[in-house]
């Protein structure tokens, strides 16, 4: 009786310890998810004029609740919570070459900072901060 006892604490324990959590982040679906965002305006700055190899872009990992892309000069990298409608980045890891003109770079890193809603139409990402369309991305698969 006594054995039975101690198996079936060891299989409850065994069973319990197999159905733990991940440490991967839960994650609702998301059109975001599925493209790569390349940036067409930026903050009242039309960025027809920039080079397509020279565009911002990002790209989100679900999974990880990561972000990662290019500014304009340098690789970026971060997190993001995306609820609902809402969205925030946080302060993106970059590295640091020097460009010739670091303007639009800047700009979409403190833009995207500032961030807190989004919405998708169609193959179109326009992130807003505070209601004010700010950048505005074209999907890129």
């Amino acid at each position: 009786m006594k054995n039975y006892f101690f198996a079936i604490i060891f299989l409850a324990l065994f069973f319990a310890g197999c159905s733990a959590s991940s440490d991967k982040k839960e994650f609702t679906p998301s059109p975001v998810y599925n493209y790569v965002w390349v940036a067409q305006q930026l903050a009242n700055t039309d960025l027809e004029k920039v080079a397509n190899e020279d565009k911002p872009y990002l790209n989100f990992d679900p999974e990880k609740g990561t972000y990662d892309g290019f500014g304009g000069c340098n690789r970026l990298s971060g997190t993001f919570e995306l609820t609902g409608n809402n969205i925030k980045f946080s302060p993106a890891a970059a590295t640091r070459m020097a460009c010739n003109s670091m303007a639009v770079e800047d700009n979409f890193l403190k833009t995207i900072e500032k961030v807190n809603s989004y919405k998708v139409e169609g193959k179109t990402l326009t992130l807003y901060t505070d209601g004010l369309a700010v950048l505005i991305l074209n999907a890129m698969q």
